[in-house]
């Protein structure tokens, strides 16, 4: 039979990545070395055919080392068995064996699982063959065996499932020395990868869990299998940062104030969108600002929008006495969005001191619509014409429904003269002569006034009474 070798290169830091991240160097963890103890008392089969020294071999202390060189057992299986081992978590065994040979006869490694010691240990004949490479002479000084020592690293014993073992060494050569004995395991170091993390787990244990990072949630179930080298296989399964966090690394980091991330994913933190702010970590989304709002179906990067500002420029144009043309123009500031509606409402009251504004009569009609309007101009008819009228045209949009606000109004009022016929006295009836003698009386009262006119102007002028001066100087 061949010589069975599982090298690990534990010494070598493996290169192997997944993702960003290098795998580390696999753990090793110890269940037994023979020169840690100071006296083994492993069992030899037959009886003295190993016996155990202590001396300096391949070290700089004395450490018990069994030989089996006795020449009553020269040619002989003689076997050698260690006290039974808990095998702690271990799911596959390895072995470092120091021997020293003087001839190259084969020593044969056999792995007896059991639940409990077992008192007379047996071979099954499947074991591991070791050799050493090079024999020590006859009557060979320590110091000469110790520089034949070969050290078999690594070597794979296989699986374990049973809660501890015994180890044997079966050898027919002449002389052999075991210097010592290290059984072992071999452990996934604790790993993070893509946002999820992996505890340390033994090699072998097959498919391992891992636990999503803090800041991240579950994509699909992660796991990795701790391969009997010590290293993680490929991941499948996945965690991702969830909303608020971003992955920095393997890590997710929480968001800063003043950013976000709407998202579960990889995706990095945004600056907060117009009119929002953030101002705590960890933001899933931005807090609109007062006076703005958002709708649920709204876009992230849209920000937060407001309603509308008022129309402007509404005018009137005169039909008639009893219907007009309402006019005006768009909002100067549609708050971010691109709808507008706008509502036409109708007020009206009569010329009294103290009348009180009242909803337009059933008879007042607004075309197209009322409410809801995209045109930017309505027909109003049935209108009175000595009743005063106040019109206002709302602007509003998604938000103002939000937001519940009644401004963005702009209004007119009509202000009518109340005008009413003046009632005429009644005509009286008069008879011919009456008629005669009252253009008579007209007559004689003119004649009179003219006579009078006449008598002043002549007789009371002062123009007049100067001219006789002169006169009278004359003569």
């Amino acid at each position: 039979m061949g010589i069975v070798f599982y090298l690990l290169s534990l010494s070598l830091f493996s290169m192997t990545f997944f993702g960003s991240t290098a795998q580390l160097n696999p753990v090793e963890e110890e269940i037994l070395n023979s020169m840690s103890q100071e006296g083994l008392q492993w069992k030899s089969e037959p009886e003295k055919s190993w016996q155990e020294i202590k001396m300096k071999l391949g070290q700089d202390f004395s450490h018990s080392v069994y030989q089996g060189c006795n020449v009553h057992f020269k040619n002989k299986l003689k076997t050698l068995w260690t006290t039974w081992v808990p095998r702690k978590d271990a799911h596959e065994l390895l072995l470092d064996l120091h021997i020293a040979q003087d001839d190259q006869t084969p020593v044969t490694v056999e792995l007896l699982e059991s639940d409990k010691p077992v008192k007379s240990p047996s071979l099954r004949q499947r074991g591991l063959e070791v050799v050493a490479p090079s024999a020590f002479p006859d009557r060979a000084t320590p110091v000469v065996v110790a520089e034949h020592l070969y050290h078999a690293h690594g070597l794979h014993l296989g699986k374990i499932s049973k809660k501890g073992f015994h180890l044997g060494f079966s050898y027919s050569g002449s002389c052999m020395l075991i210097s010592s004995v290290r059984i072992f395991y071999v452990k996934c170091p604790g790993y993070i990868r893509n946002q999820t993390s992996f505890e340390e787990a033994s090699a072998g244990s097959g498919w391992n869990h891992g636990h999503c990072v803090d800041g991240a949630e579950e994509v699909s179930g992660p796991k990795m299998e701790c391969q009997s080298n010590g290293e993680w296989g490929a991941l499948i399964g996945s965690c991702a940062c969830k909303p608020g966090f971003q992955a920095d690394g393997d890590i997710c980091q929480a968001c800063k104030p003043g950013t976000y991330k709407p998202f579960k994913a990889s995706g990095q933190c945004q600056l907060c969108p117009s009119n929002s702010k953030t101002l705590s970590e960890g933001a899933p989304k931005c807090d609109c600002n007062d006076g703005y709002s958002r709708l649920q179906d709204d876009p992230w990067q849209l920000g937060c929008t407001k309603p509308p500002s008022a129309p402007v420029n509404l005018s009137i144009h005169h039909l008639s006495s009893t219907a007009l043309i309402l006019t005006w123009d768009a909002p100067a500031d549609l708050g971010g969005r691109e709808e507008v509606l706008y509502d036409v409402k109708c007020h009206q009251k009569t010329g009294e001191p103290h009348a009180q504004w009242v909803s337009c009569a059933d008879t007042t009609h607004i075309t197209p619509a009322c409410t809801r309007l995209t045109e930017t101009m309505a027909n109003i008819t049935g209108l009175h014409p000595y009743v005063n009228y106040h019109i206002s045209v709302r602007a509003h949009n998604s938000i103002s429904a939000i937001l519940r606000t009644s401004d963005s109004v702009q209004s007119i009022t009509v202000w009518k003269t109340a005008i009413s016929p003046t009632p005429m006295a009644p005509v009286r009836q008069f008879t011919p002569p009456v008629i005669v003698g009252v253009l008579c009386g007209i007559l004689m009262l003119l004649a009179l006034t003219t006579a009078g006119f006449y008598f002043l102007c002549h007789h009371y002028s002062p123009l007049r009474r100067y001219r006789s001066a002169e006169e009278q100087e004359a003569v």
